[in-house]
Formats: structure tokens, C-alpha cells, sequence
């Protein structure tokens, strides 16, 4: 834990959470107190799946079809100005913005910031889901507490009813994909993302913790 940084149990219990990555026992910290994914629902074992469209032409060879599962169920954060800086649950195996992207570090006496696009998907290419369900639940929860642990901004969008377009595409959620941040202190970024599967009754989680710094001007 980070000098001045708040427990998340601390922080619960004062009323200012009641729900999502800073609120229960652990909910933002895994083992060693790290950030964790999690996973829900009694899904099978991990299959080879891609989101990319078929590439190149006559006798390309094609990815391999694979069953639909609640595995392909998927939340994922990116820095829209540098896609390969994200973190994604990618059938359970986990890939965390923080491990991934490090500190967000702002430039001299100026706030830090990032472009974060979120997005939520139901199958793969591949892996289409059979037609018919329900769509998910998604939520996207984005908790900013500074280094005197205070609670200073709390974004919170949920749809119940995001769009489906086709398979291996983004859900297209009411309230878009693209969240930018951006704080003049420094403190803690708690990220949460979940897609509720009513149809299954699997609940896929992304938790993870993001550090900024901001270099004061004096």
C-alpha cells in the first residue's frame, strides 16, 4: 500500500462507497494486495478465439470455430491514444491496465490525465453467440480518491439493455465507450467493470487500481 493511500475497507465503511471496486472485503485487491479480475459462472475450459476478421484471400486459412461459452463474455479499458496500453479479462487469464501501462504521470505543474475507452463484448468471430439472448448488464465505475484519501470524483454508468451489432464487435452501451479523466492531485484511479449475463446468470468482473502522480509547480 502506497503512503496515504485510503484501505478500501476504510473508505467503505465511511459511507462514501457502497458498491463496486471499493466497497466489500477485498474487492480491489487480490493476493500481496495487487488488482484482480474475476470471474463468475461455471463456464468451460479456455478455448482459442480472435476478434479479428478472416485475413487474406483464397486458401488464407481460417480460425477455427469454437462453441459459444460464457468464456467469451469480455470487459476491457484502453488509453485510446495508446491502444496497446489496456487491460482486458480475456477469458479469465487477466491483463491489467496498471501492470501493463504503470503510473500515469502528468506533465510539470499541468493535471494528469488518460482517454480511457471502455468496451464490453459477448463472443468472438468465431465464437458467435447463439441468437436470441438477453443482453448484459454492463457497468463501468471509475473511483478517484487523492492522497489524503478523499473520494473526489465518482463515475458511475450502467445499461441494462446495451446494443448487440454482430459477433466479435463491441456492445454499444448507452453511455458510449469513451471516458476521459483527468485530476490536478495525485491519488488513486479504482476501475471497475462488469457485464451481468442475465440469460446464464455469469458475472464477469475487472477490478484494478491506477496510480497518478502530478508534479506540483512549486
Amino acid at each position: 500500500m502506497l503512503a496515504g493511500e485510503p484501505h478500501a475497507r476504510d473508505v467503505a465503511q465511511s459511507g462514501a462507497l457502497t458498491a463496486g471496486p471499493l466497497a466489500g472485503n477485498g474487492a480491489i485487491s487480490g493476493a500481496g494486495g495487487g488488482p484482480i479480475v474475476q470471474r463468475q459462472d461455471a463456464g468451460g475450459a479456455d478455448t482459442t478465439m480472435t476478434n479479428a476478421p478472416p485475413a487474406g484471400g483464397p486458401g488464407a486459412i481460417q480460425a477455427a470455430n469454437v462453441p459459444w461459452s460464457t468464456n467469451l463474455l469480455d470487459a476491457s479499458i484502453e488509453n485510446a491514444n495508446k491502444p496497446q496500453c489496456l487491460g482486458t479479462i480475456k477469458s479469465g487469464g487477466g491483463l491489467l491496465f496498471s501492470t501493463n501501462c504503470g503510473t500515469i504521470t502528468g506533465p510539470f505543474c499541468q493535471p494528469a490525465g488518460v482517454d480511457f475507452n471502455v468496451d464490453f463484448s459477448v463472443d468472438v468471430v468465431n465464437g458467435p453467440r447463439p441468437a436470441g439472448f438477453t443482453p448484459p448488464t454492463v457497468r463501468v465505475q471509475l473511483i478517484f480518491v487523492n492522497s489524503a484519501g478523499a473520494v473526489t470524483q465518482n463515475i458511475d454508468k450502467k445499461d441494462t439493455k446495451p446494443k448487440y451489432n454482430s459477433p466479435g464487435t463491441p456492445l454499444d452501451p448507452a453511455f458510449g465507450h469513451d471516458f476521459p479523466f483527468s485530476t490536478s492531485e495525485s491519488g488513486w484511479l479504482h476501475i471497475h467493470l462488469q457485464v451481468a449475463d442475465p440469460d446464464t446468470g455469469a458475472t464477469v468482473d475487472y477490478n484494478d487500481r491506477v496510480t497518478f502522480t502530478v508534479t506540483p509547480c512549486t
